[in-house]
């Protein structure tokens, strides 16, 4: 996993839900330390978040992203 992430080379955008995570925080902080470009953005929600409430936010960290 280390050396497979560890070559992802392009910007990442990750958007993750904190409940998914949750008691996990310690396995994940480690997994998104192995990306060298990494936008990382934690917000409330399910684990179908882009289908909920933070929709909309969720579309502007992407638009946003792919922008620059």
């Amino acid at each position: 996993t280390r050396e497979f992430m560890g070559r992802v080379s392009c910007p990442v955008l990750m958007v993750a839900t904190r409940c998914f995570w949750q008691g996990r925080m310690d396995w994940f902080e480690l997994r998104c330390s192995y990306l060298r470009d990494l936008e990382l953005h934690v917000l409330d929600g399910s684990h179908h978040q882009h289908m909920e409430a933070e929709a909309p936010h969720i579309a502007t960290l992407v638009q946003e992203f792919v922008a620059r």
